[in-house]
This record gives structure tokens, C-alpha cells and sequence, in this order.
């Protein structure tokens, strides 16, 4: 096979080396985090959710939270529903949120606390997920379909 040029270097390599669309969504539609909420799992969760929430929510553009997120490590990863019964759902990208730390403070196991915070909170995308669990129950099905949304727009604008 011939090569003529960047063009078709870039298409060869992407075509042998990127996974499709479809394989992305899919691995991502099953992806938890379990273990602790430290180290290398903790910060994957805290960047693949700041990402989501700055492309879907505006979040960490107009206040330059961004950098706190990292930098000063001001945020603490929350279960939305720590309850055990949820099985492999519990450690679901879609149970988790990032909350400021002084607001996360016995939210894990009392959903109005979490509520109460969730509102407090300066990201937009805590204000949509307080939304959510005002309207009803925080179960699997509600974990699939806010991960299923986080899959589609890992597919079409961070991947």
C-alpha cells in the first residue's frame, strides 16, 4: 500500500489504531469506577466528568473552576445513590458527581442533603442532576440513561 502524503499517513493510522464510535459508546456505556477515591481511578472519574460537564452543563468556563478541580483538588467524587442493592450500578460513571468539598459533607448516604448540596453547588450540572432526583427515584434505570448520555457525547465531542 502507498502512502501519498499527511493525509493518508493520518487516515491509515487512525483507521488500524482509533476503535469506532460504536465500540466507544458501548465500552463506556458499561464503564464504573470501583476501589478507592484516591489515586489514578479518582482522578480518570474527575476528568472524564469535568470534561462531560464543561462540553454538556458550560460548567468550569466562565468561573475558571477548571483549574480547582485539579490543581487545589477542591471537589470530591460523591455516589448519587450509595445504596448497595444498585449491585455493579452503584460504581456506574452516571451514580457519580463532582461536588465541592465543603458542600459534599454527609451527602452519601441522606438524598436530601445531596439535594440541598447539589443546588449549592456552582456547577450547572449539579443544578440538572438535583432536578432529576426531585422528579422520583434514583435507581439503575436512571444511572443507564444519564451514562447512555454521557456515552453519546464522549462519541461525538470529547473522543
Amino acid at each position: 500500500m502507498e502512502l501519498n502524503g499527511i493525509d493518508d499517513i493520518i487516515k491509515e493510522l487512525n483507521d488500524k489504531l482509533l476503535k469506532s464510535d460504536d465500540s466507544i459508546k458501548a465500552n463506556f456505556s458499561a464503564l464504573s469506577k470501583e476501589g478507592g477515591l484516591k489515586g489514578p481511578k479518582k482522578w480518570t472519574l474527575v476528568y472524564l466528568l469535568s470534561e462531560i460537564y464543561s462540553y454538556e452543563y458550560d460548567d468550569f468556563a466562565e468561573n475558571n473552576l477548571y483549574p480547582k478541580v485539579f490543581d487545589q483538588d477542591n471537589y470530591k467524587l460523591v455516589h448519587i445513590n450509595s445504596d448497595d442493592s444498585l449491585g455493579d450500578y452503584k460504581g456506574y460513571i452516571g451514580n457519580w458527581t463532582i461536588l465541592e468539598k465543603q458542600l459534599a459533607t454527609g451527602t452519601e448516604d441522606d438524598m436530601t442533603k445531596l439535594m440541598n448540596a447539589l443546588n449549592q453547588s456552582e456547577l450547572n450540572a449539579n443544578h440538572k442532576l438535583s432536578d432529576s432526583l426531585q422528579a422520583g427515584e434514583w435507581g439503575s434505570d436512571q444511572i443507564r440513561e444519564r451514562q447512555d448520555n454521557f456515552a453519546n457525547n464522549v462519541v461525538t465531542q470529547l473522543w
